[in-house]
């Protein structure tokens, strides 16, 4: 049997705020990675103007998950630094800011 194909990471950004658009969510790509395989990075910023920061990881079972990667909410210079820190160490990432306090609805997977 064959692995089910795998989207690009440009394709799979396209998706997700074509999603967030249909919900009157705004979504903004912050940081352009690679359109095949960049890493991404998703900034959920609430409605308090805090953000959470999530990452895609495999869950026990190996089917796609996020994980969020801050212990506590941020401002907008720390998640300012937190990227420019992250990019400067991984030029292929991509980050993504959803304007939502639900980003499980717009992330394929599980919350881990």
């Amino acid at each position: 049997m064959s692995a089910v194909p795998k989207l690009t990471t440009g394709l799979w950004i396209s998706s997700v705020l074509r999603r967030t658009q249909a919900d009157g969510v705004m979504a903004t790509v912050m940081i352009i990675g690679d359109h095949m395989y960049g890493a991404v990075l998703v900034v959920a910023r609430a409605r308090n103007g805090l953000s959470r920061l999530y990452t895609a990881t495999m869950a026990r079972d190996g089917s796609p998950a996020w994980i969020e990667t801050t212990k506590t909410a941020l401002s907008d210079n720390e998640v300012t630094e937190r990227t420019h820190f992250l990019r400067k160490r991984d030029t292929d990432l991509w980050v993504l800011e959803i304007e939502t306090d639900t980003p499980e609805l717009y992330l394929d997977g599980q919350m881990v």
